[in-house]
C-alpha cells in the first residue's frame, strides 16, 4: 500500500532508512548512524579542548607577573 502511493512507510521506518544504507558490493547495511555519533563525539572533544585552550589562554594573560617585577 506504502509503496503504491510513493510511501516509505511510517516514521520509525524513515529513521532506519536514514540510519542504514545497504551496499550491494557487500550485501549488507552499512551503519551510518554509528559513524555519525563517532563524528559528534569527535568534534564535540575537539571543541573542549579549544575552549578549555581558550580558557587557559585568557587566564594566563590576566595573571600578574611575579611580585616585585613592576614599578
Amino acid at each position: 500500500m506504502d509503496a503504491s502511493v510513493a510511501k516509505i512507510g511510517t516514521l520509525l521506518d524513515q529513521v532506519a532508512l536514514v540510519c542504514y544504507h545497504y551496499d550491494p558490493l557487500t550485501g549488507r547495511y552499512t551503519p551510518l548512524a554509528l559513524n555519525l555519533v563517532r563524528g559528534g563525539g569527535a568534534f564535540g572533544a575537539l571543541a573542549t579542548i579549544g575552549f578549555l585552550g581558550w580558557l587557559w589562554r585568557a587566564d594566563v594573560r590576566r595573571k600578574p607577573g611575579p611580585p616585585g617585577a613592576g614599578a
